[in-house]
């Protein structure tokens, strides 16, 4: 069987008619088959690809076409990094053409890391979506041909996202018409809707897509090739959205447990962090009322729309007021954008006021559609128990976290109606439900100086 094992000749079904073959290809998902087949689903280790780099020698070269296509793509200064450098074929190619660039690579084999520094380049070991680089690191981020190797491609995404500067250049190419049934390595199967979706909900701006035959010479197998690039602004908070923001019926539902949290504090001096187009502070309808923002759009809107109170531009941790001047203060959907919440919390407990309250809402990681918080600018989301020891690290008594929402259900708005109901009656009594709801609620108070 020309080294085949019985395992190989009867699951790859060598042994099988072509159209039973066929019938077993449609029926058995493909999962099933290769781990049956191959003993896992991606089949993408180190050991096996230092073996294929350490046999390819200096001269080998691919894909020349895709890479004529791609180059004008890249930024032609700065730093760019190839994400799945191989044996930097690519690099070189770059660096012929552009020797102003600072070029690196970053690979999972270990020999393809050696040899990508052997042609003197900077390289890094690591496994995608692991990104190490720091935030905005980066002019350019090339990845040809490796995201329909990740089982979390989304993720690698993001990580792009993050290490890019703001404007800065991501060019991706992933073949078209070659997926998990036409490739044992590959698990991922896109086409140009799908790439361009990944690309959207990674927080970037797709600039083109075009399709690419890679090597006309050879075959016409042909590559999408992409580009995209990440904002310069956060474009997804715009007057559209915070005009829209209060008319979801989860909306009220968090405002009405935030009132009922923050008792009594809420009719004095309230301070609404993340305040957006004001609404919040409009509904608790505070005797003195303060909005802090970072996005001029949304402290312009809410200015004009509630000038009774007052709203102005700045981070989490700079909210402009005296120490110990303030009742109580809330946010609605916001620590979850806090790359470090500490500073914040630090400053809000300074503000406040002994016997002063902070509520909050925030997205629940123990949600089980994790999906609805997919947003670029999400720097971590929370569960019940650590959102409780980040409060109480930072100073604060927590009377009370509570999730609200019914766990599992997201698009049905009349049972959104009710989920204030089942949030605070029902869920903390269901054992193992008690944080399973879509939000998470908090009441942090200050206590007096000791």
């Amino acid at each position: 069987m020309g080294g085949f094992s019985l395992r190989q000749f009867v699951f790859e079904q060598y042994c099988l008619p072509w159209k039973l073959r066929l019938l077993i290809r449609r029926i058995v998902p493909w999962r099933i088959r290769r781990t049956l087949a191959r003993g896992g689903t991606n089949l993408n280790r180190p050991a096996a690809m230092d073996k294929t780099y350490g046999a390819l020698d200096d001269e080998f070269s691919s894909m020349e076409n895709l890479y004529e296509h791609l180059l004008p793509l890249l930024p032609h200064k700065g730093r760019l990094i190839d994400m799945g450098c191989g044996i930097a074929v690519l690099l070189r190619w770059v660096r012929q053409r552009y020797p102003e660039l600072e070029l690196f690579g970053q690979d999972f084999s270990q020999v393809a890391v050696d040899r990508t520094r052997g042609y003197g380049f900077e390289a890094c070991l690591a496994r995608l979506p692991n990104v190490p680089f720091p935030e905005g690191h980066f002019d350019g981020v090339v990845c040809t041909e490796v995201l329909e190797h990740l089982d979390d491609p989304l993720t690698a995404i993001k990580g792009f996202r993050r290490a890019l500067k703001p404007g800065g250049r991501l060019v991706v190419s992933v073949p078209r018409g070659m997926g998990p049934d036409e490739c044992d390595e590959h698990v991922q199967d896109f086409n140009e809707q799908t790439l361009r979706e990944l690309l959207t909900r990674g927080g970037l701006e797709v600039v083109s897509i075009e399709p690419v035959v890679r090597e006309p010479e050879r075959c016409d197998a042909a590559s999408f090739l992409a580009l995209a690039v990440k904002p310069t602004t956060s474009r997804r908070y715009g007057r559209d959205y915070y005009a829209r923001r209060s008319q979801h019926p989860m909306w009220m539902v968090e405002a009405k447990l935030l009132r009922d949290l923050a008792g009594e504090t809420a009719g004095g001096v309230v301070v609404d962090i993340g305040c957006g187009g004001g609404e919040l502070l409009a509904f608790l309808a505070p005797d003195a009322g303060i909005g802090v923002d970072n996005n001029p759009t949304a402290v312009e809107m809410a200015q004009l729309r509630f000038d009774q109170y007052t709203f102005r531009c700045g981070d989490a941790a700079e909210l402009g007021v005296e120490d110990g001047s303030v009742d109580c203060i809330v946010s609605m959907h916001l620590i979850e954008h806090l790359e470090s919440p500490g500073p914040a919390l630090s400053a809000w407990r300074r503000a406040l006021r002994p016997g002063g309250r902070v509520v909050l809402t925030t997205p629940n990681a123990a949600f089980s559609h994790p999906e609805e918080f997919d947003d670029p600018d999400h720097k971590h989301i929370y569960s019940g128990p650590e959102l409780k020891r980040v409060f109480e690290q930072a100073g604060f008594r927590v009377p009370r976290v509570l999730s609200v929402g019914v766990w599992g259900v997201r698009r049905w708005p009349l049972v959104w109606r009710l989920q204030l109901l089942l949030g605070r009656w029902r869920l903390p009594r269901l054992p193992g439900l008690r944080w399973r709801g879509q939000s998470l609620c908090i009441a942090a108070v200050r206590e007096g100086d000791e």
